[in-house]
């Protein structure tokens, strides 16, 4: 018993070189006459896709957040002119205000930052050994 294939054929005319070729059904090109025709088409379109990396950036007119003087940029992101005013910016923001804390040790109240507990290095001098003698009495306890 022989079985005989035969594989339906139609004409159609390639995308990039217009040439007339024969279309076979399941074929994975079957739009390009050929491997290199379809390569070819594949990185054109992808050219379009992706066109804003080819093309050249405009320059765009902004005023800076720090000290308000104009500068030309092609980065739509950038907002500082310099190097120097955006470290100034960045040490502002990161600057540790101060407020009115109550002391842990004696509860005296001085201006301090949100990180300090005590108002002087007495009262954090008392309240280490206070922390070291309650963690010592937890380890003999467990002994």
């Amino acid at each position: 018993m022989n079985i005989l294939v035969i594989s339906k054929t139609k004409k159609r005319i390639c995308e990039w070189c217009w040439n007339e070729f024969e279309f076979i059904f399941k074929q994975t090109h079957n739009n390009h006459c050929s491997h290199k025709c379809f390569k070819l088409a594949y990185n054109e379109k992808r050219k379009q896709k992706y066109s804003w990396v080819y093309h050249q950036k405009q320059e765009v007119i902004k005023k800076c957040k720090e000290c308000g003087e104009n500068f030309t940029t092609t980065n739509a992101r950038k907002i500082f002119c310099c190097d120097k005013c955006r470290d100034v910016n960045k040490k502002e923001k990161t600057k540790i205000q101060p407020i009115v804390v109550i002391c842990k040790e004696c509860g005296k109240k001085y201006i301090g930052n949100r990180r300090t507990k005590y108002c002087s290095d007495n009262c954090a001098a008392i309240g280490y050994q206070k922390i070291q003698l309650f963690y010592k009495n937890i380890k003999d306890e467990r002994k």
